[in-house]
């Protein structure tokens, strides 16, 4: 049984998906292949969920082929840079807008196409700029903790 998907005036994508009857219970497999997942995304340039929709496939059985296949999934590898480099990029960013932030810098890294971890960063930041780090935590909220006999007890004072 194959799916098809007409080119239309948009310039959608003409894809063909197969369906495998594995001779277990349950609904037919669809039969997606690396080369398929990979022109989509990698030379097409399109997201995962609009893949799902392009061949008429949950976004789920697009994971787990991605999975299946060992293709990389974003955001969870992290850029080879090194320390001094990464302090170079973010003195360069704290030069151009002083009073940015963790999360516009790790936003800055990313657009760069740097995914860095959280701690890297803010240990990067302390080391370029230490006076505005250790001032920036000085007017951090300081949480009281509270010892009580049960969940929801000041509220029954």
């Amino acid at each position: 049984m194959f799916f098809t998907r007409h080119v239309d005036e948009n310039g959608m994508l003409n894809v063909n998906i197969s369906v495998e009857n594995c001779g277990l219970s349950g609904r037919p497999r669809f039969r997606l292949s690396h080369e398929q997942l990979q022109a989509l995304h990698g030379d097409c340039g399109m997201r995962w969920s609009d893949i799902a929709r392009t061949l008429g496939v949950s976004e789920r059985t697009v994971r787990r082929r991605r999975h299946q296949f060992g293709m990389p999934v974003e955001g969870r590898e992290f850029s080879n840079i090194s320390d001094q480099q990464l302090d170079n990029f973010i003195a360069r960013i704290l030069q151009a807008t002083p009073a940015v932030g963790l999360r516009m810098i790790m936003g800055s890294l990313r657009h760069h196409g740097h995914t860095v971890q959280r701690h890297r960063v803010l240990h990067s930041i302390q080391r370029v700029d230490p006076v505005t780090s250790t001032l920036r935590n000085s007017r951090r909220i300081i949480r009281r903790s509270y010892n009580v006999a049960c969940p929801n007890a000041l509220w029954y004072v």
